[in-house]
Formats: structure tokens, C-alpha cells, sequence
């Protein structure tokens, strides 16, 4: 079994612990955090049947901040226990996929501005799409297969972990989803498989932020929402990319549709997005991950400071 090395993190500086949370016990405030995830995963997976297209979203959600979670303390699991995990939840989202790409797809296409052909090749695409919309039994029981596989990934995460957790396990972790995401953005340039690595790794760095500032204060959260607001920013554009493939697949069976106008506007409307996505980002990813970790560190021991100590605790008794 191995381990994740540190030869590609550098030196970065561990994430200093706070009065507010993370001086208490680091490895807890993770495994709660995954569980919870799993937790919130199972409560929509339940609801599948009373609302089918909500529950997907929420419980895709759900497991994508669980995955967030557990590249948080990637550094210390051995690598394969890590794939391990993270298989049986990226399985347990794309189980629902289609699901979700087929409510998506409707509103999606009804928000775009098209020309008379273009329109008519979205209304042939949501037709054919509509006879081959998954049925609601079988989402509900990928639903519920999905959410019992991530359940019992909660006993062997915890049983993996190491018995203490530093607040350097976190640092590292954090930067190795900012960098992933960093690069990625360079790549979307070019490429849409590196969008989609840029937006999924920007969602997690959204996630494992959000579990920081639950733990700090409004500091750390303001790091977190700048995220957070360009992964907003980021879905719809994964929508065209989506639309567009989907599109290109069905002409392929129907050489007879018109598709083909409806493909080049999703494919341009996407590059004009991608590029404007990019720009906006640019201040996000400029610095380097030993850099973020730096101000997320102020962030976080400011927060502290803001923080009154909880009765009986003695400040002075708090690290730096």
C-alpha cells in the first residue's frame, strides 16, 4: 500500500489551527463532514419518488462534497484505499446522470436565444430525448443502490485515516485540488475535457473551503464565496458542452435531423463563455498553492482572533 508524496506540493505552510474549531481534533471534523455528506445523499435518495429531479440534484450534490471531503486527507490514505473510495462515489453520481441531463437539457434549451433552425433542431433533440428519458423506477433504485454503496464508505474511510489528522494533512490536501484546478483552467483554452476538470475541481475547492470557514469565520468564508460564485458561473457553460455532445450523438443515429445549426451555436455560444470564464477567473487561480495556503491561513487565524473563546476555554492556552 502506498501513500501520496509531498514532491510535487512544495513547501507549504500548514494551516494554523483556530479557537473556533480546527484546534480541536481535525481528523473528527472530517470524518463528521463525509458522513454528514452521505447522510444528506441518503435523505434525498429517499425523496426520489416525491421529487424525482430534486432529489438527483441534491444527492449528486451531496456526494460531490463528499468526494471533496475525502481529497482533503488524500496526503495520509493509501493510494489505493483513496481510489478506492473515490470510485464508489463518482459511480454512485453517474448512475443518475442521464437523469440529470435529461431535466437539465429542457431548461437549458428554453433559456437560449435561437435562430428558427437552431430552435427547430433543439425541439427535435428534446423530443428524442424524451423517449429515452430513464424511468422513474430506475433512478429511484440507482438513488438508493447509490446512497448504501457511499454509506459504507463512511466505516472505511474511517477505519484508513490515521489516528490523528494534522492541519498540514489539510493544507496539502487543499492545495492539490486548487492546483489540479489551476491547471486545468490553462487547458480549458483548448480542450473541454479540461473545462470539465477545472469545473469539477473548482466545485471541490468550493466544498473543502466551505467546511474551513464552517469551522473560522467570515474571513475564510470570503475566500470561499469567490469560488463559489465562479463555479456558478461555470455550470451552465458545462450545460452547452453537454447539450452539444448530446446533439452530435443523436445525429450520428438520425442523419436526417437538424442538428447541425444547433451544434455550431451551442459550440460557439460555449467558447464565448469558456473565454470570458477564464478572464474572470485569472485573479482566482494566479497564485500558487503555497500562496493560497498562506491566505487562507491569515484568513483562518483572524477569524480566530474575531472569535470569542467558548466558556472556559483559556486563550491563552490557544496556538498561534
Amino acid at each position: 500500500m502506498t501513500t501520496m508524496g509531498s514532491a510535487d506540493e512544495g513547501d507549504l505552510p500548514a494551516l494554523a489551527p483556530v479557537a473556533s474549531g480546527w484546534d480541536g481534533d481535525p481528523r473528527a471534523i472530517v470524518v463528521n463532514a463525509f458522513q454528514a455528506a452521505v447522510t444528506d445523499a441518503e435523505v434525498a435518495a429517499s425523496a426520489g419518488a416525491e421529487d424525482q429531479d430534486g432529489a438527483v440534484h441534491e444527492y449528486r450534490k451531496a456526494l460531490r462534497r463528499a468526494r471533496a471531503i475525502l481529497a482533503l486527507v488524500r496526503p495520509v490514505l493509501a493510494r489505493d484505499t483513496h481510489d478506492a473510495i473515490r470510485d464508489e462515489l463518482r459511480s454512485a453520481r453517474r448512475e443518475v446522470s442521464a437523469a440529470r441531463d435529461h431535466t437539465v437539457a429542457a431548461t437549458a434549451l428554453a433559456q437560449l436565444a435561437l435562430e428558427s433552425q437552431e430552435r427547430e433542431g433543439a425541439d427535435f433533440l428534446l423530443t428524442t430525448l424524451r423517449t429515452e428519458e430513464p424511468t422513474s423506477e430506475d433512478v429511484c433504485a440507482h438513488l438508493q443502490e447509490g446512497a448504501h454503496r457511499a454509506r459504507l464508505q463512511c466505516a472505511t474511510l474511517e477505519a484508513a485515516l490515521p489516528g490523528e489528522v494534522s492541519m498540514e494533512t489539510i493544507a496539502r490536501g487543499l492545495a492539490r485540488t486548487y492546483r489540479q484546478a489551476r491547471t486545468a483552467r490553462r487547458g480549458a483554452k483548448r480542450s473541454r475535457r479540461a473545462f470539465h476538470r477545472w469545473r469539477r475541481r473548482t466545485k471541490e475547492l468550493d466544498a473543502q473551503l466551505a467546511l474551513l470557514a464552517a469551522h473560522a469565520g467570515e474571513r475564510t468564508e470570503s475566500i470561499r464565496q469567490a469560488y463559489s460564485d465562479l463555479s456558478n458561473v461555470l455550470g451552465p457553460i458545462a450545460d452547452l458542452i453537454m447539450l452539444r455532445t448530446l446533439s452530435a450523438e443523436y445525429r450520428a443515429r438520425h442523419s436526417d435531423a437538424p442538428f447541425a445549426d444547433l451544434e455550431d451555436a451551442l459550440g460557439g455560444l460555449a467558447a464565448v463563455q469558456i473565454r470570458a470564464a477564464r478572464k474572470l477567473a485569472r485573479p482566482l487561480f494566479a497564485p500558487r498553492p503555497a500562496k493560497l495556503t498562506k491566505m487562507i491561513t491569515r484568513a483562518l487565524r483572524r477569524d480566530s482572533e474575531a472569535t470569542p473563546p467558548l466558556d472556559g476555554d483559556d486563550p491563552g492556552d490557544s496556538e498561534d
